[in-house]
């Protein structure tokens, strides 16, 4: 569905392999698992954070703007999570994070990407507790509002804009704006093994706002 091209730091990192290819698309998923299987013979860690936001409530979202954001936010992390299962089982210690959203408890102005993770919140929840069995952790990471660009890369706002809208949510959050480290932090500890007995949590990384309204 999409094709956006690879940051420019990224295939100059020693740490990263890149892989490009389309959430949707049998044949792209079909290759990211053979080249997995075939260079580590399994999985240890899988992040789904693919995401698309639409600013519009329910009088102004089309149809397929609302099945585009289900289809990136929500069927996607299934169809990866489904597809790569087999080599997760192969793991000694395998962990599933998901990465949802404030959104998610707190309503924003954008109906169909607060519905869309309050449905990764189950889906962490309902694939959590089937994995149990395979000893597969399933955890989500709920950022709050950081200064990502998010907005900004989706259309959703000129930059200026943007800029202003941050100086202002900032001030709503009991510990000031978060970064994109503080997202990558709580990621790399339900990966890890100091979380070892953590599974269907829905983990709230947004500096205190989900408590304060």
């Amino acid at each position: 569905m999409f094709d956006p091209p690879l940051p420019p730091d990224i295939p100059r990192l020693k740490i990263c392999e890149p892989d490009q290819g389309d959430i949707f698309n049998e044949k792209d998923l079909t290759k990211l698992y053979k080249e997995i299987f075939d260079r580590y013979g399994h999985l240890d860690g899988l992040v789904n954070s693919a995401g698309i936001i639409f600013p519009d409530g329910i009088e102004e979202l089309g149809i397929e703007k609302w099945k585009q954001t289900m289809d990136v936010n929500l069927t996607g992390a299934y169809m990866v999570t489904q597809r790569l299962l087999p080599l997760l089982k192969e793991s000694k210690y395998p962990s599933i994070v998901n990465i949802s959203s404030i959104s998610s408890k707190l309503a924003g102005s954008s109906i169909a990407y607060s519905v869309s993770k309050a449905g990764m919140d189950m889906l962490t929840k309902a694939v959590a507790k089937e994995l149990a069995k395979y000893r597969i952790r399933v955890n989500s990471v709920n950022p709050g509002m950081v200064s990502s660009g998010f907005q900004v890369s989706n259309g959703v706002m000129e930059r200026q804009e943007y800029d202003q809208f941050l100086s202002g949510v900032c001030k709503t959050y009991p510990f000031g704006m978060g970064e994109l480290q503080d997202i990558a932090n709580a990621v790399y500890f339900l990966m890890s093994p100091e979380a070892k007995w953590i599974t269907g949590s829905i983990m709230m990384v947004d500096g205190g706002k989900s408590i304060s309204g």
